[in-house]
């Protein structure tokens, strides 16, 4: 004997929990997305990126200011500034030590 047109009652247990995440799975499949694919923002923020374009553009040997610390040296006018450079080594040291972790 076929029964046409009753449909057997929904337990609760279909309703919830991992039938319910199964049913929804199952629903997904079936119907297909009218939804654009959703694109993933990068990693990097876009400022930071651009940071990092301009340090990579910039050239590691800057000739004017090598110029003109020459003839500072030839002149015996350029003095090392020993505070300012204990400073810069400890931040370069610091920057290393972040950049690592």
């Amino acid at each position: 004997m076929k029964i046409i047109g009753q449909q057997p009652p929904k337990t609760p247990e279909l309703s919830s929990g991992k039938a319910k995440d199964a049913e929804r799975q199952q629903n997904l499949r079936q119907s297909p997305s009218t939804e654009a694919p959703t694109l993933s923002r990068p990693k990097v923020p876009l400022t930071v990126q651009r940071v990092k374009e301009v340090i990579d553009s910039t050239p590691d040997v800057r000739a004017e200011r090598v110029a003109a610390l020459k003839q500072r040296i030839d002149a015996d006018e350029y003095r090392v500034d020993s505070d300012r450079l204990a400073q810069n080594l400890l931040n370069a040291s610091i920057r290393e030590d972040l950049e690592r972790d």
